[in-house]
């Protein structure tokens, strides 16, 4: 598996010209759709990012990559698995010969009632280090709580984009030797990889 990181702050307006000249007829509609100029940079930071990491897992120019999507919007090139996610700003994508996902969230205050709609009894142990109670779920939580939670939120995204599904809320049993998971200045990264793949 192949990974890139890509801050905004590095997609100047030149380059972001360049890459969206670049991109596939319907992914330039997909950006064209976005209506806020951040969500645009985002997104095609997140096609840099693919573009680059496939292009190291193939070893030519990432000019010469170009990212289609699925019906279901996942994203691939010829014969390449892909994965973006993005968020504040920070791109990231893998890239591998099978199935992959990649999900990163910046650590920021949010309510954990989506927690008990996605973690397994076992993650919600984790999460607040003990049997969780109702009243667990309506507040804000301390900034270790939040960051357990950003952990196991990108590892359940991760995971269910590496099958193709898209976000899925609810919970599931995860195999984490298939799993890594990395902090990054503010940011939690997820990487999901097919059983077998390096």
């Amino acid at each position: 598996m192949k990974k890139c990181l890509l801050p905004l702050g590095e997609v100047s307006d030149a380059a972001y010209k360049k890459w969206y000249g670049l991109m596939s007829e319907s992914r330039k509609a997909r950006v064209d759709r976005l209506t806020r100029k951040n969500a645009k940079r985002r997104t095609v930071a997140g096609e840099i990012a693919a573009r680059r990491a496939a292009a190291e897992l193939l070893g030519i120019p990432p000019e010469e990559i170009t990212v289609f999507s699925e019906p279901g919007g996942r994203p691939y090139a010829e014969g390449i698995y892909l994965s973006i996610s993005h968020s504040g700003e920070l791109a990231a994508a893998a890239a591998d010969r099978s199935p992959v996902g990649i999900d990163v969230e910046k650590i920021r205050p949010v309510r954990l009632s989506a927690a008990k709609k996605v973690f397994t009894p076992e993650e919600l142990f984790h999460l607040f280090g003990r049997e969780p109670d109702s009243a667990d779920f309506g507040r804000l939580p301390d900034p270790e709580t939040l960051g357990r939670f950003f952990y196991l939120w990108t590892r359940h995204e991760a995971w269910v984009k590496r099958d193709g599904r898209g976000l899925r809320l609810t919970p599931e049993k995860k195999d984490d030797s298939l799993l890594e998971t990395v902090r990054r200045d503010g940011y939690v990264i997820s990487f999901a990889r097919w059983p077998g793949a390096e």
